[in-house]
């Protein structure tokens, strides 16, 4: 199943389990017909691919290991102490996005994927101030 969502103004599609659908009770607001999607995200089944990695990042204990494949995807492991929770490999131009879960923290893989597509697919579009200034009400 696919589900389209508008956020600041772009439109993305996410296509996973229901099971995947019932955690995302936050983007409910946003979700709305469909149109061209700037990005799409889709569930994949498989395991984390080979990657080089180029920096992490550690929260308590929890780590985002951003690195490349050698095919020039772009790779985001999210995992724990010990275990892969999940990845996120997207396309160059960050337009497609495959994620695939490994562990138990499914809702965190999914929100952590989301953010880091919604900002790397809009990031030459200024839309932090687009945003500020349809809020502020200046054009």
């Amino acid at each position: 199943m696919t589900r389209h969502y508008n956020v600041a103004g772009h439109t993305f599609a996410v296509s996973v389990r229901d099971e995947l659908f019932a955690l995302m009770g936050n983007y409910e607001p946003f979700e709305c017909e469909g149109g061209e999607p700037l990005f799409s995200l889709t569930e994949d089944s498989g395991e984390v691919p080979g990657y080089t990695e180029v920096f992490r990042q550690e929260d308590d204990g929890a780590y985002i290991i951003c690195g490349h494949t050698a095919s020039g995807d772009d790779v985001f492991e999210f995992r724990g102490r010990t275990t892969s929770w999940g990845c996120l490999i997207c396309s160059k131009d960050f337009r497609e996005g495959r994620l695939i879960m490994t562990s138990r923290e499914p809702k965190m893989v999914l929100d952590s994927a989301l953010m880091i597509m919604f900002a790397l697919a809009t990031a030459e579009q200024d839309t932090p101030s687009e945003w500020y200034r349809g809020i502020r009400g200046s054009g």
